[in-house]
């Protein structure tokens, strides 16, 4: 009878002990680094108050496509494949107002193109719009090169020990 063919994947080595496994070290390399919570510095009633009195001018707690496509002339946020020099954020209206809804809801938030307050909010958190929250900031992580020195004797580079 054949042999069974071998597995193309290395088979599990035992370990020598039930030991608790080293720890993992990840070391970045140079660059700036967003934090992993895009929403970290944004969270809060203040932050909502402020995104809800920007997009929803006559206060009546919903927020429709009209009002959204109306407030983004007026969003720092560049949208499109044409930025910096010209910005069109209107598909994202496609994103944040589903056509359906999928809601038995007859009130206003059973219909599409409007969404309540809260729910606007929901969507801007699902898509990470970050950039519709007014004031919104994100936290950034700055990694450094180690310095670098020239030997006047032979005019190479190095890099210092630190």
């Amino acid at each position: 009878s054949p042999s069974p063919s071998p597995s193309p994947f290395p088979s599990p080595s035992p370990s020598p002990s039930p030991s608790i496994p080293p720890p993992v070290v990840i070391v970045r390399p140079p660059g700036i680094y967003p934090s992993l919570n895009p929403w970290l510095l944004c969270q809060g009633d203040w932050y909502n108050q402020q995104t809800f009195d920007f997009f929803d001018p006559n206060k009546d707690m919903f927020v429709d496509r009209y009002e959204f496509i109306e407030a983004l002339e007026r969003v720092p946020f560049c949208c499109g494949g044409n930025c910096p020099f010209s910005s069109w954020c209107d598909p994202l209206s496609w994103k944040i107002f589903p056509t359906s809804t999928g809601s038995n809801d007859a009130g206003f938030a059973g219909r599409a193109g409007i969404l309540t307050a809260s729910a606007f909010m929901a969507q801007l958190r699902e898509f990470n719009y970050t950039g519709f929250v007014p004031n919104c900031r994100q936290r950034l992580t700055v990694i450094q090169p180690p310095p670098i020195s020239i030997d006047p004797d032979n005019k190479k580079r190095r890099q210092q020990k630190t």
